[in-house]
């Protein structure tokens, strides 16, 4: 990412970039998507039950 980025930006600029390797069955967790993560598994639990009402 920090070649891309310097491809991008020109010669002499580039950004710091870090990466974390999660693997199966983990998975990324950030406290910003929490209740958004929740809505989603319970919205997939509904449908795999057929009690899912849009």
């Amino acid at each position: 990412m920090t070649g891309a980025s310097a491809i991008v930006l020109g010669p002499g600029n580039s950004i710091k970039t870090e990466a974390f390797v999660i693997k199966f069955p983990d998975r990324y967790s950030d406290s910003r998507g929490v209740e958004t993560w929740n809505k989603v598994l319970r919205i997939v639990k509904e449908i795999k039950a057929g009690n899912f009402d849009s």
